[in-house]
């Protein structure tokens, strides 16, 4: 970028668009553009969001894509993040380890939304009649879900919180809390178990989850808020899913992802 090398991981759970800590960003003299965002992270902290349309180069790819990158340093050991899908090549595979006579491939469409594409390396799958998305993270163990798919699995399959709050973490190496989830029936993808659940809660949230460590109290009433936004389901399977796969191949041009597993 601009000239200079990046220590850019690529993770799959990132967007197509590489997002950069702060201090790099700054090394390289961006100056972003019109489009910009706000957020909060989960301890209340803002921070802003710019981006850029920059040529980037990896390997013998080279490429025009909008970077985005944070007002602080949110990665360590490395430059930023960019997903499979980001990086300018058709076919993208991550090996997990040697291929087995064994294994069978599995193949899902990627999902692709209109005017952006291939954003992530996410497909989907359908759970109580809803559309919910699914993508791996190579660091963590165990599978990633958000509150509001913590509430579908525990409805669909029987489950509730279980234990002490528990750390999780995302791509960009930040620690989040969360709980444990443990269903009742098995939760399988693809004929494969999913193993450990943790849901994504805030700490200062009230879940509509059941919590197998709560007491319930007779004479509590309990008021559920209407709202009309639609509730986004979101997956993250770690490496204990994985652990029987070889390898996860994005094929960008056929819109694919193929896993090789025994």
């Amino acid at each position: 970028m601009k000239g200079k090398s990046a220590r850019l991981k690529v993770a799959a759970d990132a967007l197509k668009w590489p997002i950069l800590n702060g201090g790099f960003a700054n090394a390289l003299a961006l100056k972003s553009g019109p489009f910009k965002g706000k957020g909060k992270t989960e301890e209340g902290d803002s921070f802003t969001i710019s981006s850029k349309v920059v040529r980037s180069q990896y390997g013998d790819s080279r490429k025009r894509q909008r970077a985005l990158w944070a007002d602080r340093d949110v990665f360590t050991g490395f430059d930023g993040v960019v997903g499979p899908t980001g990086i300018g090549y058709d076919v993208v595979r991550m090996t997990l380890r040697a291929a087995s006579p064994g294994d069978r491939v599995i193949t899902h469409p990627l999902r692709s939304f209109p005017f952006f594409g291939l954003v992530s390396a996410a497909f989907e799958i359908e759970i109580a009649g809803e559309r919910v998305g699914v993508d791996f993270n190579l660091d963590r163990h165990d599978t990633l879900v958000n509150a509001s798919t913590g509430k579908l699995l525990a409805d669909h399959y029987g489950g509730a919180l279980s234990g002490d709050p528990v750390q999780y973490r995302l791509f960009n190496s930040t620690s989040r809390p969360g709980r444990r989830l443990v269903l009742t029936r098995p939760f399988l993808i693809d004929g494969y178990s999913v193993g450990d659940i943790a849901v994504r809660i805030r700490p200062e949230a009230k879940s509509s989850i059941p919590d197998s460590t709560v007491v319930p109290d007779p004479d509590e009433i309990v008021v559920t808020a209407n709202t009309k936004k639609k509730p986004r389901y979101a997956i993250t399977l770690g490496t204990d899913y994985l652990k029987n796969c070889s390898s996860i191949t994005y094929d960008l041009r056929a819109k694919t992802v193929a896993l090789a597993c025994t």
